[in-house]
């Protein structure tokens, strides 16, 4: 298979994982420490300040809408705003995610983020943060996340999480809101030092 055709393939993979909604989103599967280990060190943005080695992550691009559903109420409730998690930017659906997503992790505040959600354009999927020229550490960053993205499936949101029985397990595309609070059940819920963003 040439390498044109295999990056056309890996580009459709990725843009079709991007539509995985509450009809499509699949069970939960296990990852290995091995991958668990890589997520912990992505840079990320923590939902509440010193919140370090969270145990749910959650993978976003700053112009996914059903990223940005998360932070409207579903059957009257706003899941994002409970959830205790790291937020990872990886950029690839529109050509100011990279800008977005740097700016975001520059911030490294979750109002921030909330901001860019809450204010989501459906009309033109587009979040509201502004789009800042990237540094090369940022860019190196991101990159870097994605790669660990791509890996474990490549849709958003992905939500990465260890379970209250130590196993680690990742979720492909937007919950209904029922399967949301049944995963948010089974995560542990430990709290250990600061997170690093």
């Amino acid at each position: 298979m040439s390498r044109l055709l295999l990056r056309c393939l890996q580009a459709i993979a990725v843009t079709v994982a991007c539509f995985i909604g509450p009809a499509q989103a699949a069970p939960p599967k296990e990852i290995s420490s091995v991958q668990w280990e890589q997520i912990q060190t992505l840079r990320g943005i923590p939902s509440r300040p010193g919140l370090r080695n969270s145990p749910l992550y959650i993978f976003f691009d700053p112009n996914c809408p059903w990223c940005a559903k998360l932070f409207q109420p579903m059957q009257g409730k706003i899941f994002a705003s409970a959830m205790e998690a790291a937020w990872i930017p990886v950029t690839y659906m529109k050509q100011d995610s990279l800008g977005k997503g740097a700016a975001l992790l520059r911030s490294g505040r979750f109002p921030a983020l909330e901001a860019n959600f809450k204010d989501f354009d459906f009309t033109k999927r587009s979040g509201s943060a502004r789009a800042v020229a990237p540094t090369s550490a940022e860019i190196t960053v991101l990159g870097k996340a994605k790669t660990v993205w791509q890996n474990l499936g490549g849709a958003t949101p992905m939500f990465v999480y260890r379970d209250k029985s130590g196993k680690y397990q990742a979720f492909l595309g937007l919950p209904t809101a029922e399967r949301l609070s049944e995963l948010l059940s089974t995560v542990s819920s430990n709290r250990l030092e600061p997170y690093q963003n």
